[in-house]
């Protein structure tokens, strides 16, 4: 029988599947930019930032000294089992001044669809050689 080559065995069976998170940071406009190069360095292949405004009214803002209530939310895809180091930067940015201060929270990511998508959202498209 013919060995096979990493080529013919299924993706899923050569690599642990690992879970997946999404990862929502909101941060003070223009602060997005921090959070998003240390992600791409810790392998999260999939960002997005949106643009958001606070909640609170322009009155009360003005008062408080806040006139600038845009802010920055980041969506990422993050592997569960990169989480922790990620989690412990956000902590640390957001204890370091009042300019990095927001908020961070995950959501379980129960489904994808695809070996495909998988593979560009864990960053795994290079793993095996003629996958």
């Amino acid at each position: 029988m013919p060995k096979k080559r990493v080529a013919d065995i299924p993706f899923q069976k050569a690599v642990p599947i690992k879970p997946m998170k999404i990862l929502i940071t909101i941060v003070d406009h223009g602060r997005g930019d921090i959070f998003l190069d240390y992600y791409s360095k810790n392998e999260v292949a999939l960002q997005l930032v949106l643009n958001g405004e606070g909640a609170h009214e322009k009155e009360l803002a003005n008062i408080l000294g806040l006139e600038d209530v845009r802010k920055d939310i980041v969506i990422s895809i993050v592997q569960a089992d990169k989480l922790p180091l990620i989690l412990e930067f956000i902590q640390m940015r957001f204890n370091l001044s009042n300019k990095d201060r927001g908020i961070a929270f995950t959501i379980p990511l129960q489904s994808l669809i695809g070996v495909s998508v998988y593979k560009f959202l864990s960053n795994s498209t290079n793993l095996l050689k003629g996958s």
